[in-house]
């Protein structure tokens, strides 16, 4: 202590000292008088870690890691009130925030006060929007996953492939299925849902392959489910007529059948029409001859052919006659 009376309380230990004053005057005449001053250890404050970071999705969060614990003699104060906080370190945040600010913790006991500080920064979190839910049909090839942003984010849940980037309906996914957009940007995430409906396509037959000779009639087709689709091919009308005439090949036709639904999935199947050549027949010269007499007709003969001669009105004359 000076003789001014300066007390310099943090050079000594914590405890209870007398300080005496001592007055004389110009008689030489003294007197003096005492007083008690006792030094108290103030409080021991950590905020926490110096850096911290928190996400502008995080809407509301406490302070930890500070000490001693909140109390009725302690407060958070923020420098310039940059952000809202509690006197017990609750915060409320969002992208409007973000940016670093300087938080103190401040400690009251016995009267002496410590405060210590910590540097919080609010980094914007990237924001998931989802532009709609999509419907594909359940015979679909892959399907690139689209609508939502920001990009770079990953697509997870049932028919989406490994990448995360496309989706495979199939006949066992039917109905609405529920898959997450997820994205991390600057160590913060954020995602979304997205319903991808699978609706059933039409499962098509054709029906069995045909085989008809050359030069015939026409040829409805039969046998292919279900109704209501359109034919198309060589010689064929929507309607499922087939005219060989109209083009006069020998060989396979493939004919093809397609059904559209109301749902707007389609799907077709595919038959072959087999056309065979008709077999070559002469007949030969036209002969005159007595009645009574015996002749033998018809003109050269090819292998694997059979040949028969019919009467004009009855009856028809032995093979090979």
């Amino acid at each position: 202590m000076l003789p001014n009376g300066t007390f310099f309380p943090s050079a000594l230990p914590v405890g209870s000292y007398v300080c005496t004053l001592s007055s004389t005057n110009t008689d030489g005449c003294t007197s003096s008088a005492t007083r008690t001053i006792t030094v108290t250890a103030p409080p021991l404050v950590d905020a926490g870690p110096e850096n911290q970071f928190k996400c502008s999705n995080i809407p509301a969060f406490q302070m930890t890691g500070f000490s001693p614990a909140a109390g009725p003699d302690s407060r958070w104060t923020v420098r310039n009130n940059t952000i809202p906080i509690t006197a017990g370190g609750a915060l409320t945040i969002n992208a409007s925030f973000s940016g670093t600010h300087r938080l103190y913790y401040t400690v009251t006991k016995d009267g002496c006060t410590t405060r210590d500080s910590v540097s919080m920064t609010i980094i914007t979190a990237p924001k998931v929007v989802i532009a709609k839910n999509d419907t594909v049909c359940s015979n679909d090839s892959a399907v690139f996953i689209s609508g939502a942003t920001p990009p770079g984010g990953t697509w997870r849940g049932p028919g989406v492939d490994s990448s995360g980037t496309k989706f495979f309906p199939s006949l066992s996914l039917l109905g609405p299925q529920l898959i997450v957009y997820r994205i991390s940007q600057n160590g913060c995430k954020d995602s979304a849902n997205k319903i991808m409906v699978v609706a059933q396509a039409p499962i098509v037959n054709a029906g069995k392959n045909d085989t008809i000779c050359a030069g015939g009639d026409s040829l409805r087709m039969t046998g292919f489910s279900p109704s209501g689709g359109r034919w198309s091919g060589l010689a064929i009308d929507s309607a499922g007529t087939f005219k060989p005439k109209l083009i006069g090949l020998i060989g396979n036709v493939t004919l093809t059948y397609r059904v559209k639904q109301n749902n707007g999935c389609s799907a077709k199947d595919e038959k072959q029409v087999t056309i065979k050549a008709l077999p070559l027949a002469i007949a030969g010269e036209d002969t005159a001859m007595c009645t009574g007499d015996r002749i033998r007709i018809g003109g050269g003969r090819i292998s694997n052919l059979i040949y028969k001669w019919f009467e004009p009105t009855v009856g028809a004359i032995p093979d090979d006659t």
